[in-house]
C-alpha cells in the first residue's frame, strides 16, 4: 500500500505471508575417499511459515541546494518451522564400481528402511527480527553523490522446542548494527562514473564458549570500488571487492567440544557486467566473476584453504538475442547463450579433497512476438552437459519448454 503524504514524502506499507515446505525424500551424498561415498536419505515433512511487515517512509527534498533522497523504516520478520523427519544411512560403496549396490538405491528398497527409523518431532525454527533503518543519498553536486545509512536489528531466537520432552534448547537473543557508506562521481556527465562503497553485514550465531560467554554475530565488512560506463549502445560495470568476515567460530584447542569466536575468512574478487545493443534488434548480456576466498584463522584441518561454500572461483554468463523489427517476419527472434562454472571443491581439508568438475551449459531459444500473442520455444542444456550441485545432485539434462502467451 502506497500513500502520498506530500509532494516530498510518501509512505509504503508491505505485508507478506509465505509458506514453503520440503516433503518426501531428500538425498545427500558424503564423500569418504577418492573412491567411496555414503548415501544418506531423509524422509521429512518440513513446512516453513514466514511473516514480514515493513513500513517505509521515502523522502525526496532539498536542504538549501542539496537534494536528499531518504528512506527510513521499520521491519518485523517472523519465521517458524516444524520438523518431523528420520534419516537412514546406506553402507559405504565404491562409486566407480558400485556393483549390485547401484540397483539397491531405489524408492522401493529404501522406503521399508524407515519402518524402524526414529523420527524427530520439533519446532526447529521460531525466530523474530525487529529492525529499524535509515539511509540518505545526497547530491553534493550534479556529478557527486554520497550515501550513508545504518540498520539496527534485534534478533530473538526462541530455540528448538521438543514436544516429547516439553523442553526448549538453544534459545538466545542478539542485537547488531550495520552501517553503509558510498560515493559516486561522474567523471564524464551521465557517461562515465567511478564509485566506491563500504558495507557491513552480519549473521546471528547461537551458543557460548567454555567460559559461558555467548557468541556475537558474525560480521562481514566489504570494501568495493569500480567504474561504470553508460553509452548509447553499450553499458558496462567493472568492480573489485574485498570482504573480511570476523567472529567466525572454530574449535577451542584447549577445551574439547567447545568453540571460540576468533576465526576469520577473507574473500576478494573482480566482477564485470556488459549490456550491449550494437544494432537494432540485437541485445547482448554478459558477465564474468572471479573470487579468491580462504580461511585465514580456522580449525587446522581447513586453515588457509578455500571454503567449500565459496563455489566456483570463476563463473561467466552470456546471452545474445536477435529480433526482427521490420518486414513480414517482424517479431521473429532467436536467442543463444550459456553459463560456465570452473572446478571447485565439495570437500576441502588438509587430509581429503574432492572436487566438482567444471561445466558449460548452453541454451537456445526461438520466439515469435506479436502485439496480441507470443510463441516461444526454449532448449535448456542444449548439449546435455553432465554437471552436479554442491550436494552432488545431478542437474537437469536437456529440457525443451514451449509457451503461448496471449496479450489483452
Amino acid at each position: 500500500m502506497k500513500y502520498k503524504i506530500s509532494d516530498e514524502w510518501t509512505s509504503q506499507t508491505i505485508v507478506s505471508r509465505t509458506r514453503s515446505s520440503s516433503e518426501g525424500y531428500v538425498v545427500a551424498l558424503t564423500m569418504l575417499s577418492n573412491e567411496t561415498l555414503r548415501q544418506q536419505v531423509t524422509n521429512q515433512d518440513y513446512p516453513y511459515y514466514g511473516t514480514d511487515i515493513q513500513q517505509n517512509f521515502n523522502g525526496d527534498f532539498k536542504i538549501g541546494k542539496l537534494r536528499n533522497r531518504v528512506v527510513a523504516g521499520l521491519d518485523f520478520y517472523s519465521l517458524r518451522a516444524t520438523r518431523n523427519d528420520a534419516t537412514v544411512n546406506m553402507p559405504a560403496l565404491n562409486f566407480r564400481k558400485p556393483g549390485d549396490a547401484y540397483n539397491n538405491f531405489t524408492i522401493n528398497k529404501i522406503e521399508p528402511l524407515f519402518a524402524n527409523a526414529t523420527y524427530t518431532n520439533m519446532v526447529s525454527n521460531d525466530e523474530r527480527t525487529y529492525s529499524a533503518y535509515v539511509s540518505d543519498v545526497l547530491n553534493v553536486t550534479d556529478r557527486l553523490l554520497v550515501m550513508g545509512g545504518v540498520r539496527a536489528d534485534r534478533y530473538i531466537n526462541k530455540g528448538v522446542y521438543y514436544p516429547s520432552r516439553d523442553s526448549i534448547a538453544g534459545n538466545y537473543n542478539q542485537t547488531a548494527f550495520s552501517p553503509r557508506l558510498g560515493a559516486v562521481y561522474q567523471v564524464v556527465k551521465d557517461k562515465v562514473s567511478i564509485f566506491g562503497n563500504y558495507m557491513n553485514g552480519f549473521n546471528n550465531v547461537g551458543g557460548s564458549d567454555f567460559n559461558g560467554n555467548t557468541f556475537k554475530p558474525n560480521q562481514a565488512n566489504q570494501l568495493e570500488g569500480g567504474v561504470k560506463f553508460d553509452f548509447n549502445k553499450i553499458s558496462a560495470t567493472f568492480s573489485y571487492y574485498d570482504i573480511k568476515v570476523t567472529n567466525v567460530t572454530r574449535d577451542d584447542p584447549d577445551h574439547v567440544n567447545f568453540q571460540i569466536q576468533d576465526g576469520t575468512q577473507l574473500s576478494k574478487g573482480f566482477e564485470a557486467e556488459l549490456i550491449a545493443n550494437p544494432i537494432k534488434g540485437l541485445n547482448i548480456v554478459a558477465g564474468y566473476t572471479y573470487n579468491d576466498s580462504e580461511y585465514t584463522k580456522a580449525n587446522p584441518s581447513i586453515n588457509g584453504l578455500r571454503p567449500t561454500t565459496a563455489g566456483s572461483p570463476t563463473t561467466a554468463n552470456l546471452w545474445a538475442s536477435y529480433r526482427l523489427t521490420e518486414g513480414a517476419a517482424s517479431g521473429l527472434g532467436f536467442g543463444f547463450g550459456g553459463i560456465y562454472g570452473s572446478e571447485y571443491y565439495q570437500t576441502n581439508t588438509t587430509t581429503f579433497k574432492f572436487s566438482i568438475p567444471s561445466y558449460t551449459v548452453l541454451d537456445a531459444s526461438v520466439f515469435y512476438d506479436r502485439p496480441k500473442f507470443r510463441l516461444g520455444l526454449k532448449v535448456d542444456n542444449l548439449t546435455n552437459e553432465k554437471y552436479w550441485s554442491y550436494r552432488l545432485a545431478a542437474q537437469n539434462p536437456t529440457r525443451v519448454t514451449g509457451n503461448i502467451t496471449f496479450k489483452f
